[in-house]
């Protein structure tokens, strides 16, 4: 589900497909309804039952797939939620000493042996995964150190990743994307505006997938606004008020949008049209 989460808003965002953000809102509500009991994951559904303790997989693979549904339709909810996952993460199945994560919970019944491993097998690395979440978070939470020690686990696969590459994708692949000079966004304007749908469409021509992206739509959006594929509505972002990314940025009704672009937290002056945004990430 938490991967079907993530191809699901990729082809509401890639292609303009507003069946899949549905799609997506459909599969992210209900797993949020039925599946996520006081702060934990639950692993099985069926008629109307759900059970077992979520394994390492439904945190991170679930996590992943609220991050892509954000970029995509930006309700602040599903970034809070992938907060939590991360968190989660952390605290119930991080190797204090090895580094990663094991595939299953510190406080499940006890096994011989705890698994946890970096290669990818019918599906991504759940340990990996769990570790480009945490990444993920950790960035937008402006915490660098957690973001470092997340990648630190991955330091020792350049052997494997000759040996046998194809075994090693997605921890290559988030390498690849931490070696990016790291980059924040943070897009603010009124909610339902041409101004602010003019600035997410520049920017999204420009997106690469690596930078940390906040939209935040306030006010009240007028009637007849259009699809959310085509410009941000508004969501509550009390769940983000904390965030250092928006200190100082956010707090009432504005006329038309603004742009904030930084590099691991250092800033460009902040621009106020899309084309300014575009000219901005080009010169970059």
């Amino acid at each position: 589900n938490g991967l079907l989460l993530s191809a699901l808003s990729d082809a509401g965002r890639l292609l303009g497909d507003d069946d899949a953000v549905h799609s997506a809102r459909r599969l992210a509500t209900f797993l949020r309804r039925h599946l996520w009991r006081d702060g934990r994951l639950l692993h099985v559904w069926r008629e109307g039952e759900a059970g077992v303790d979520g394994l390492l997989e439904d945190y991170a693979y679930l996590g992943l797939g609220l991050l892509n549904y954000y970029r995509t339709t930006f309700e602040a909810w599903a970034l809070a939620w992938a907060f939590d996952l991360a968190d989660q993460c952390e605290s119930r199945f991080a190797d204090s000493e090895g580094g990663g994560y094991f595939t299953t919970p510190a406080d499940a019944t006890p096994l011989l042996v705890r698994p946890k491993g970096q290669t990818d097998g019918a599906t991504p690395s759940e340990s990996v995964a769990a570790a480009e979440l945490v990444w993920w978070v950790a960035r937008y939470r402006s915490d660098a150190a957690t973001a470092d020690k997340a990648l630190a686990w991955l330091g020792g696969v350049e052997r494997g990743i000759e040996l046998a590459p194809q075994a090693f994708a997605s921890g290559l692949r988030l390498l690849a994307k931490a070696a990016r000079r790291g980059r924040e966004v943070v897009l603010v304007g009124s909610a339902g505006s041409r101004e602010l749908a003019d600035m997410v469409a520049a920017y999204r021509t420009h997106d690469d997938g690596t930078d940390v992206l906040v939209v935040v739509a306030e006010a009240a959006p007028p009637v007849g606004t259009e699809p959310l594929t085509r410009g941000p509505q508004k969501h509550s972002h009390s769940e983000l008020v904390d965030l250092p990314l928006l200190e100082g940025r956010v707090g009432g009704p504005r006329a038309g949008a603004v742009a904030y672009v930084c590099h691991e937290g250092v800033c460009d002056l902040p621009v106020g049209d899309a084309s300014a945004l575009s000219r901005l990430l080009v010169s970059e």
